[in-house]
């Protein structure tokens, strides 16, 4: 039989629980749920159940290297590309050691950080936190220590640390010098008495700092913690960058949860062979995914068809808590002209166009208002659906229809200012964080894209094909607006996603004649979109 080669691999170093709740029994779980291979490394065999924790016994150190060492030697021809650590022995050495080697490996290192057993239990000295701390942090990539955790982290660099969330996050990644780190279970930390309790994790690092929230779900079920960064080691795996594979990583946790059943006095997660992971699609280039075969030589036996993302376990992030808005829904968009100056808009609306975004990148000042007010007549005239894109305050000025704003937009709008004047609200989207962040806000409908490749602008993400389209439609439960590379020959296959807008730029302004386009893409939005 030939070796499979393609599928992803991840490595999960933890200890054995002989109850399969935590640990690397429960690794293995989610990890083949999500569709990765796990390589268990033992580091100590715990004695528990899950009302009490007996004991542990530390595999010798000698022996934990040497496991990691053949594993890696046997993925020679097909790298591994990220790996979780969990628990390990309470033994400062060990750690070092652990460090030392893994600090030229090239993948991707999430460190989970349990001190404590969940019948609180200690699991490390204080001289074994500080190996951690000092020695082990600083060579992985992400970290992921629930709130008293971090505080205690926080503390063995300054007994006086106090602050919020925020500085106890940013303290952490400068004293440590990783690059992202996820302080879980923040609820109670910022949760005023009279709100509904959710499910709140803050994600800070180099691609910017965000609330993650989730219902609450009333479940006590262990397993958790070790869960979540491995899940974020697997997404990793499959081809999303650190951030997306948190968000993704979040809501299979979500997933885990909603599923789980009950042993004992606790819950455990439990995936059922029939039932649908929450899928994804990544937006990586092919040569960074590592794809799953569902060949008989595939150790984990394939993966499920994953197609779906609930949205419940979906979460939303912001950058900073803000009052929830919720932003009139589009009934129909259709074809969706974005018009590069006033000239163009006046030409679309002339032509038909019923829908048409005004984008003015290269005005500042009275230009703009100028323009803004002139295409502000013609869509009374021609009775257009107008949208304008980025100048907030002068669509709450003029009483502009709607305005669209990109993802850094969303850092300095006045959002509250946006939904009380009656303005819509579109959002651009390239990845689940921005998905989560945009969903924060409900606006009227979310631009996806690039949906195949485009030179209208640069872009920081590759084409990010249909199927993402559909998934939008699952998890964000709004209008979806197709952008990037639409053509009248792969509208159909965009329609038949789940698309409720196709957004043109270059198919129209670069047609050599100019109203027969528009007449044959009137009709695609007749047969499509009516």
């Amino acid at each position: 039989m030939k070796p499979n080669s393609s599928f992803a691999k991840v490595i999960s170093i933890s200890a054995l629980d002989n109850f399969g709740a935590s640990g690397l029994a429960a690794d293995v779980r989610i990890g083949a749920h999500i569709g990765v291979h796990v390589f268990p490394v033992i580091t100590a065999i715990t004695v528990q159940n899950n009302e009490l924790f007996y004991l542990s016994d530390a595999v010798d150190p000698s022996l934990l290297i040497r496991q990691l060492e053949v594993t890696l030697e046997g993925c020679e021809n097909t790298p591994v590309r990220a790996l979780k650590i969990g628990l390990l022995p309470d033994n400062p050495e060990t750690i070092k050691e652990l460090a030392r080697y893994l600090k030229t490996w090239p993948g991707l290192k999430v460190l989970d950080t349990p001190f404590m057993s969940s019948s609180l239990v200690p699991m490390l000295s204080e001289e074994s936190i500080a190996a951690l701390a000092d020695y082990l942090a600083p060579v992985v990539d992400i970290m992921t220590p629930n709130l008293a955790e971090a505080e205690r982290l926080g503390r063995h660099f300054d007994q006086q640390l106090k602050g919020e969330v925020p500085a106890l996050a940013a303290h952490l990644l400068k004293k440590m010098d990783i690059k992202w780190v996820v302080i879980k279970g923040c609820e109670e930390a910022i949760r005023s008495p009279d709100t509904e309790r959710k499910a709140i994790d803050y994600l800070a690092g180099q691609g910017g700092c965000y609330w993650l929230e989730s219902p609450h779900q009333p479940k006590d079920m262990r397993g958790t913690g070790c869960q979540f960064a491995l899940a974020i080691a697997a997404h990793y795996a499959l081809g999303h960058e650190i951030a997306d594979a948190v968000v993704l990583a979040k809501t299979s946790i979500n997933h885990a949860i909603s599923t789980s059943q009950r042993l004992g006095s606790k819950h455990v997660s439990f995936f059922s062979r029939s039932e649908k992971h929450p899928g994804i699609t990544s937006s990586a280039p092919p040569d960074k995914i590592a794809q799953s075969d569902t060949s008989s030589d595939t150790l984990v036996g394939g993966h499920y068809s994953f197609d779906q993302i609930n949205p419940q376990n979906f979460p939303v992030a912001y950058y900073s808590r803000h009052p929830k808005f919720t932003f009139p829904e589009e009934e129909h968009i259709g074809l969706y002209a974005i018009a590069p100056d006033i000239t163009w808009f006046e030409k679309f609306a002339r032509a038909g166009i019923k829908f048409i975004q005004l984008r003015l990148k290269n005005m500042t000042g009275d230009e703009v208002e100028r323009a803004t007010l002139q295409a502000l007549s013609l869509s009374r005239q021609h009775k257009v659906t107008f949208y304008l894109n980025d100048f907030w305050k002068l669509a709450i000025k003029h009483q502009i229809y709607g305005v669209h704003l990109g993802q850094e937009d969303l850092l300095t709008a006045d959002l509250e200012a946006i939904a009380n004047a009656g303005v819509r609200l579109g959002i651009s989207t390239h990845c689940f964080l921005e998905a989560a962040v945009a969903k924060s806000i409900t606006p009227s409908y979310y631009a996806l894209g690039p949906i195949f490749p485009t030179t209208c602008k640069s872009m920081a993400f590759g084409p990010q094909g249909p199927k993402k389209i559909s998934q939008w439609k699952q998890i964000l439960q709004r209008p979806i607006v197709a952008i990037g590379g639409i053509t009248r020959q792969n509208a159909p296959e965009i329609a038949a996603a789940g698309a409720d807008g196709l957004a043109l730029i270059s198919d129209l302004t670069t047609a050599t004649n100019f109203n027969q386009c528009v007449k044959e893409w009137l009709e695609v939005d007749k047969q499509f979109f009516s």
